[in-house]
């Protein structure tokens, strides 16, 4: 238009005021940045010689605590006041309260060897002859965004004041390019309406002046020897955006989201993004121009110790105590969160967690159907642990990795395999049905471990045992099962029993035995095992004495099921004597003793088995 033109026209005097104001901002951006780095060079120095003090003072159970960013300390959770100088935390009120308040109450998880690596990977970039990008990658929960404040801390304040970092830390408060420019300004102290009459013709909104505003500051970072990190965080909601729909990459997004790849330059500036992976259409796997980094899942029982401040208590030390939380979270930090707080209760804790798997299957499997065999698919070979040809999976409980153009999955908590065995038992079980060749090709490779021998065992077991029934002399009694008497139960306690039947387990960690068989006034509790490892007897005494058994029943057998002869020898020479002794307490006066009788079978012993094809001698002396 006409008037656009004239708006783009200017006289000599306006030339002439431009540069001036120019010159002014370029000045007034020198100070600001300047006066950013002289704070935290001081910062950084008073931080270093705080941490001497307190190694001193630590000897002496001093009890002033001296400021100590956590770039120098062990895995932990820290306040971020105690990290950042209280310029530094403009970011702080634009985190969205119901994905981070929690962590500002609780604390921040602080784990060494991630921020190094990462830190490690923003020098790496910033030297490559390309400019390039990193994307940190991983399921939610597992502290990516704990990783990436404590990232922009130690680029901060312990990285020889080498950069200067504009941190935002939630896209969806990103909303146009003045909360790009505000970002950019409070990264070095300074407010963006104290320079906003400086830049030219005052309108951000022109992409040119957005490059000159950045070029400016980058010029004079360059004359300090500095560098410039930017960090974006759920760059996954700048998808949602109307004007983003169709973008497929960060290089795609509309102005000024596009600025995210766009501000990058090769040995100067670099960005950083990060989104969990979730099963929205807005989650966008792959970024040209970024370097992919896999964000740890999972922490180390020492880490755990450090971090969450375990300590050894009477009976338990703080490394049975980790251990006990590392089989019960996964290890994966805001499981560890929430099972740790006071109120927490292990069979509550573990059924929100399975219920929530569930909900995530049904809404899965509502929005669209042909993509869900593909997900059930993944599950069924995340179970059974072997590879699969489906790349389509449930990406808020599963991990994938890709092995050999096949995909292998890994479920994120130990819930997940309970909630899918559970809910996805009929597909497992024909799966087992159809593909047992396959399984036992699988089981007698040298190559596949011990432990995914075991697991193919115990379930083509259950499947024939369900299928087929049960016919077998154990132990001179007459055992004759029929296919309807199959029982599912949940929990980790052995079931209420009214009826003769078989009973398995859905919870995919049930201690001591993986099969209950009930004929009469017997009840078999079978442990299918492929090799031979630790006894259970006193595991399963105590699961006997919790339902009731020993009152409830005549015979309580341990059965120790082997696919082969060998494998039942040399368990046979492990439970001697046959015959244990429990002692039941019922009052101070009324102790008595009664017996679990313990038995080494193979697969022969079942009628339902003894055409089982297991590979010959796979299993002793096999991984």
């Amino acid at each position: 238009s006409k008037s656009n033109k004239r708006t783009r026209t200017t006289s000599s005097t306006d030339r002439y005021d431009t540069k001036r104001n120019k010159g002014d901002m370029n000045e007034q951006l020198n100070v600001a940045i300047a006066a950013h780095f002289r704070r935290i060079e001081a910062a950084a120095a008073a931080a270093a010689a705080a941490a001497i003090v307190d190694q001193m003072e630590n000897q002496e159970e001093a009890e002033h605590h001296q400021h100590q960013p956590p770039f120098l300390t062990d895995s932990h959770l820290y306040k971020i006041e105690d990290a950042f100088l209280e310029e530094d935390l403009y970011w702080k009120e634009n985190v969205r309260g119901s994905r981070f308040a929690k962590s500002f109450r609780a604390g921040i998880l602080y784990r060494p060897g991630i921020v190094d690596q990462l830190a490690q990977s923003v020098e790496q970039v910033l030297e490559e002859p390309v400019a390039e990008g990193i994307m940190v990658k991983g399921p939610g929960g597992i502290g990516k965004s704990h990783s990436l404040v404590n990232l922009v801390c130690k680029l901060l304040y312990g990285s020889n004041n080498k950069y200067l970092v504009t941190f935002i830390p939630d896209c969806e408060k990103w909303n146009d390019v003045y909360d790009l420019l505000d970002a950019i300004c409070a990264s070095f102290g300074i407010s963006s309406d104290e320079i906003s009459s400086r830049i030219q013709g005052n309108n951000t909104q022109d992409k040119r002046v957005l490059n000159i505003f950045i070029a400016s500051i980058d010029s004079i970072l360059f004359s300090m020897g500095k560098q410039w990190v930017f960090v974006f965080d759920q760059i996954n909601k700048l998808f949602v955006k109307p004007m983003n729909l169709q973008a497929k990459d960060a290089s795609g997004l509309a102005f000024p989201y596009n600025y995210i790849k766009l501000v990058m330059k090769s040995s100067r500036i670099t960005s950083i993004i990060s989104a969990s992976t979730n099963n929205e259409v807005a989650y966008k796997e792959n970024h040209e121009g970024f370097r992919e980094i896999m964000h740890e899942n999972r922490m180390s029982e020492v880490e755990i110790i450090a971090a969450f401040s375990v300590e050894d208590q009477q009976g338990c030390t703080a490394l049975s105590q980790a251990k006990n939380i590392a089989e019960v979270t996964g290890s994966v930090p805001i499981y560890i969160v929430e099972f740790s707080k006071e109120d927490a209760n292990v069979d509550r804790y573990e059924s929100e967690i399975e219920a929530s798997v569930v909900d995530s299957f049904l809404s899965l499997k509502r929005r669209d159907a042909a993509r869900w065999k593909f997900i059930e698919d993944a599950a069924i070979a995340c179970l059974l642990t072997v590879p699969t040809k489906s790349h389509i999976y449930d990406k808020k409980f599963f991990t994938q990795t890709k092995v050999n153009g096949r995909f292998k999955y890994e479920a994120l908590v130990p819930q997940v395999m309970t909630a899918s065995r559970t809910h996805l038992w009929a597909q497992l079980m024909r799966h087992v049905s159809e593909e047992e060749a396959n399984l036992l090709s699988i089981c007698g490779k040298p190559s596949t471990h011990n432990s995914a021998r075991g697991q193919h065992f115990e379930f083509m077991v259950i499947q024939r045992c369900v299928q087929h029934g049960v016919v077998a002399t154990i132990d001179d009694v007459s055992i004759n099962l029929g296919t309807e008497t199959a029982h599912g139960f949940v929990g980790r306690k052995l079931p209420d029993m009214n009826t003769d039947g078989i009973y398995f387990p859905y919870h995919s960690k049930f201690p001591a035995i993986d099969l209950v068989l009930k004929q009469g006034s017997s009840v078999f509790g079978v442990q299918i095992h492929v090799n031979p490892h630790d006894d259970v007897i006193v595991g399963f005494e105590g699961m006997c004495k919790d339902a009731g058994w020993f009152e409830a029943f005549a015979n309580i057998y341990l059965v120790y099921l082997s696919p082969e002869e060998d494998v039942k020898a040399s368990v046979e020479n492990r439970v001697d004597p046959s015959i244990h002794d429990a002692r039941i307490t019922r009052s101070s006066s009324d102790v008595r003793t009664s017996i679990i009788r313990r038995i080494a079978i193979s697969r022969e012993a079942l009628i339902c088995l003894a055409n089982l094809q297991w590979p010959t001698r796979c299993s002793i002396g096999s991984q």
